[in-house]
């Protein structure tokens, strides 16, 4: 496969939401799949920047996320929402969104625990 680098944009990124229902402080993970102009897994020879967005915002701190680079032009991204309720998630590479945005996905409440 041929290796285009800067050849990848946004568009050419898609995502598969793991779970559309999850309960509230279990982790959320997305696939991301990269193709190239040839419809080929786009193996990137340089770390790619992907940022995730959620709304509605339940904190005034920033998402904590990761991706994981399986170096095979997919990409897992994890994350945990501890607030049920219905959320978008917007991914972007290099500051845009990737295709087919945004994913919707619900959280509901997660186990309570009794501590008497």
């Amino acid at each position: 496969m041929d290796l285009y680098t800067g050849a990848l944009k946004p568009d050419d990124c898609i995502a598969e939401v793991q779970k559309p229902v999850v309960a509230a402080g279990e982790r959320e993970s997305t696939i991301v799949h990269c193709h190239d102009i040839h419809g080929d897994y786009f193996k990137s020879p340089v770390k790619l920047k992907f940022t995730l967005d959620l709304r509605p915002r339940v904190s005034e701190r920033p998402l904590n996320y990761s991706f994981v680079d399986h170096l095979n032009g997919t990409y897992t991204t994890m994350f945990t929402v501890y607030v049920s309720g219905s959320y978008t998630l917007i991914i972007r590479l290099f500051g845009s969104p990737i295709k087919n945005n945004p994913y919707q996905f619900s959280v509901i409440p997660g186990k309570t625990f009794n501590y008497s």
